[in-house]
């Protein structure tokens, strides 16, 4: 059995609200050999990539509506410099996705 297999199964089988005959996870752990981050990895890891683009997603919304805010007419450098002045510190490269 691999190790998504018995993280997999150790979700399964963990005490719970719904299912109070479950195990705990310390116990299955042990007795799958698991160790504790090797289960929790995948949810620290999506938990990671949410907060991450949130973070990117905002500037980006901020730049769209300096961009509309310009008619257009504002190009990377002057939206970057704006964004600056707003205590917005970042990279051109980052505004310009």
């Amino acid at each position: 059995m691999d190790t998504a297999a018995r993280c997999r199964f150790i979700d399964a089988e963990k005490a719970s609200d719904d299912s109070l005959a479950g195990h705990s996870v310390a116990l299955l752990r042990r007795a799958r050999g698991v160790p504790r981050t090797t289960c929790y990895a995948p949810r620290v890891a999506a938990f990671a990539r949410r907060v991450a683009r949130r973070a990117e997603e905002r500037p980006v919304d901020e730049t769209r509506v300096l961009h509309a805010g310009s008619r257009g007419a504002y190009g990377a450098p002057r939206i970057h410099a704006a964004l600056r002045r707003a205590g917005r510190a970042g990279g051109r490269a980052g505004g310009e996705r």
